[in-house]
């Protein structure tokens, strides 16, 4: 479970990335194109470029939902 409170700050990137690159990729995009500490506490949230997953970054942890099991009503997610 993500527990969200007042004081955090989400950025929703509605742009599709490659998040095959890795994290590596996702924290240098976060630096450098929305610049954006992602070890601020801040949750960052970006889709493949396909439109079937979701990534959330924050604080080095990722947390990956295919978008099928989001249509299938699965809680489940992999990480990466």
């Amino acid at each position: 479970m993500i527990q969200i409170t007042p004081q955090h700050h989400i950025f929703v990137h509605i742009e599709p990335l490659d998040l095959r690159k890795g994290i590596d990729a996702l924290v240098g995009f976060c630096q450098s194109k929305l610049s954006q500490s992602p070890f601020s506490g801040t949750i960052f949230v970006f889709r493949n470029t396909k439109g079937t997953a979701v990534t959330r970054l924050s604080s080095f942890l990722t947390w990956s939902l295919e978008a099928t099991n989001i249509r299938q009503g699965n809680k489940a997610g992999g990480g990466g």
